[in-house]
């Protein structure tokens, strides 16, 4: 296998020096398939050596908390700043009292 990353990238792990692999084992937590490469090359090479504890699981960031801010009216709202767009009275809309512009449209 290929040195992935460091000093030694694209170089294979048994041509790679004893101090090297050592001090990366040692240091670095490296990924599962790494680590039993470099292991199984120290162990083959009979040096001693202690494999850096797991690094600990990366947890999500924490969530941002928006406080909502209040819609603002726009001086051209007719209906006070509310949530209607169109101006006039919601329960116009919601009848179908649609000014008479839309009610010729409608019937051509």
């Amino acid at each position: 296998m290929p040195m992935p990353f460091g000093k030694y990238k694209g170089q294979e792990i048994n041509a790679i020096p004893d101090e090297y692999l050592l001090w990366l084992v040692s240091n670095i937590p490296l990924r599962e398939a790494l680590l039993n490469d470099v292991v199984e090359e120290l162990t083959s090479r009979e040096l001693e050596f202690t494999v850096a504890p797991p690094a600990p699981p990366s947890l999500p960031p924490p969530r941002q908390v928006f406080q909502r801010q209040p819609a603002k009216a726009s001086p051209d709202d007719d209906d006070g700043g509310g949530a209607w767009t169109m101006g006039g009275d919601p329960q116009e809309l919601i009848r179908g009292d649609f000014p008479m512009s839309s009610r010729l449209r409608n019937r051509e």
